[in-house]
């Protein structure tokens, strides 16, 4: 440990990480084996966001005396953050350094809070939109190619698919840079690759909680879309590939405009939060239009109707990505990954299933889009979990 000389009447210290008129005390107080002595002050707390508006704060760290034994109030003060400021960057000294020794459990939740993910909270919703594009890209060339390669050879889309995969690791693994800096990486622990560990830990971020499950219900209504989609317009409207191709190929371009073009404006009017509530009502409306429709056209236009549906899952995803601090964003976004596998996984199961028990029914019937209908209350379900 190292330590100033404090008889030096020349020592220059360093410049704090976070300036005195940037700290701030609210009124609580816990006892060392963690009883309540005087209850948080809200209004303390409250007073204090009302500066903070006012300054250009990127993030945030609390740390209360004995957190380390009763975190009630520095979440409670992390939740009043988050719901005034949602793209502040909050660093709880009870989840990053739950220990005695309230010097350096204040100076790590600082240093967390300093040291800020490679994309900054308020961009991320636009870079998940991105990715998004980048996947839209995927269903408007995708079907195209497929279809050309298809024509020469049979086996030859799943030969090119396996050698881009495999092109897609190696350009991963030997190109693309750590965005982790050295300071906020981990070893390797086991007990920590469990998947549903992982699941629980992004359940029990500050803020994220139901979010969860809207992102498990909501990816599954789009995965059982995907798996159902040709099958239903096949056998509905006598849909052959070409037909099925282009109307993949309208999804995509509105995957793209959305997520790769108009995001970013639709941001600076409406906060990611009230994103996915919008997005979310959009994609309830736009699955049960896809399941009555009596005519193809009818399904390109719920795609048009449904263009706040694209814009859903990325908002959805930054807010998820904005509760977790740097050291745990790749955990976090892997647990994500992973729940988005598991709904690929079950999705068509459900889907194909529903469509096996309507298909004896004749074309004109309603409950034909029975996947559809299953799709749409998928979607109010994620609704009102995210509300």
């Amino acid at each position: 440990e190292m330590r100033y000389d404090i008889y030096d009447l020349l020592l220059v210290l360093p410049e704090p990480l976070v300036p005195r008129a940037l700290r701030h005390e609210v009124e609580e107080r816990l006892n060392g084996r963690g009883e309540v002595v005087i209850p948080l002050s809200e209004s303390d707390v409250q007073q204090i966001i009302a500066k903070l508006k006012t300054q250009d704060v990127k993030a945030a760290a609390v740390c209360f005396l004995h957190s380390y034994q009763n975190a009630s109030h520095e979440k409670r003060t992390g939740e009043m953050l988050k719901e005034a400021l949602p793209e502040l960057r909050i660093s709880l000294s009870s989840e990053v350094a739950p220990e005695i020794r309230e010097y350096d459990r204040m100076s790590t939740a600082v240093a967390n809070a300093y040291v800020a993910d490679i994309t900054p909270p308020a961009e991320r919703a636009k870079r998940f939109g991105m990715l998004g594009a980048a996947f839209g890209m995927g269903f408007i060339l995708g079907p195209v190619l497929g279809g050309l390669l298809g024509d020469i050879n049979l086996h030859l889309p799943f030969y090119v698919a396996g050698s881009m995969a495999v092109l897609n690791w190696m350009y991963g693994f030997f190109v693309l840079p750590e965005s982790l800096q050295p300071e906020n990486r981990r070893a390797f622990d086991w007990r920590r690759a469990n998947p549903f560990k992982s699941l629980s830990r992004v359940r029990d971020l500050q803020g994220v909680g139901p979010l969860v499950y809207v992102l498990a219900l909501s990816g599954l209504a789009q995965m059982i879309l995907q798996s159902s989609w040709v099958m239903y317009t096949t056998y509905k409207f006598g849909w052959g590939p070409k037909d099925n191709g282009l109307s993949l190929f309208a999804v995509g371009v509105m995957a793209v405009l959305v997520q790769g073009v108009f995001l970013k404006h639709i941001l600076k009017r409406v906060s990611a939060a009230r994103l996915v509530l919008l997005g979310l009502a959009s994609a309830v409306l736009t699955n049960t239009i896809w399941g009555l429709s009596s005519a193809g056209w009818m399904m390109y236009a719920a795609i048009g109707v449904g263009v706040l549906s694209y814009a859903a899952g990325p908002a959805l995803q930054s807010q998820i990505s904005n509760a977790a601090d740097a050291r745990n964003q790749g955990e976090t976004m892997g647990a994500i990954s992973s729940l988005n596998s598991l709904m690929a996984v079950i999705a068509p199961v459900l889907g194909l299933g529903l469509i096996y028990l309507v298909s004896e029914l004749p074309k004109g019937d309603w409950r034909i889009g029975a996947p559809f209908y299953f799709c749409a209350a998928l979607q109010a379900l994620s609704l009102f979990f995210a509300w």
